[in-house]
Formats: C-alpha cells, sequence, structure tokens
C-alpha cells in the first residue's frame, strides 16, 4: 500500500500540477509539502482537507493513507470497547519469537 506522502505525489503528478501550486492552494510552504511527500512529516487534519480539493480528492480518501488514522481508531476504540482492550491485552501478553 502506498504511504499518505506518495499517494499525494501520484495524485500530483496525475494531474499534471506542480509541488508549487498545490502548496499554494493549500496555503501551506512547498518545502513542508515536499516533507509530507517525502514521509518526513504528516500533515494536520487541516492541512489534509485544504490539499484535497487542489488534487481533486476527498480528505476521506486521503485520510485512508495516514497511518495516525489506524492509530487514532485503535486508541479511540481502547477506550470504548472493553472486550477489544481485552484482546489486545492478551495478544500483547503472548511471548513473541518462535519455538514453543
Amino acid at each position: 500500500m502506498m504511504t499518505l506522502g506518495e499517494r499525494l505525489r501520484y495524485l500530483r503528478l496525475q494531474r499534471g500540477v506542480s509541488l508549487r501550486k498545490i502548496a499554494a492552494a493549500a496555503k501551506i510552504s512547498p518545502p513542508f509539502l515536499s516533507d509530507i511527500e517525502l514521509g518526513r512529516r504528516y500533515p494536520s487534519a487541516s492541512v489534509l482537507r485544504r490539499l484535497a480539493a487542489p488534487l481533486k480528492t476527498s480528505f476521506d480518501a486521503l485520510s485512508a493513507y495516514d497511518p495516525r488514522a489506524v492509530i487514532r481508531e485503535a486508541s479511540d476504540r481502547m477506550m470504548h470497547d472493553e472486550k477489544f482492550r481485552k484482546a489486545v491485552a492478551k495478544l500483547l501478553e503472548r511471548p513473541s519469537g518462535g519455538g514453543e
């Protein structure tokens, strides 16, 4: 699966738009967008929303590539779902590696 940065770059290149033009449309600096595309930084939800329009995609479509979304979802579920929390705790108690 593509990373968020790879997806942003793919969409930008597919539409034939420069990094500077997308950055200006999203009201961020070109170096910040470059860092996002290279996986060095992650945008806030607000920035991701502003990137979606000039890339002709949706916030939800971009969010699917953001690994932090999975972490947030798991964290929320841990807080509100006791069965899920217990299942995760049980998995974490398992010895890692092989041999048994």
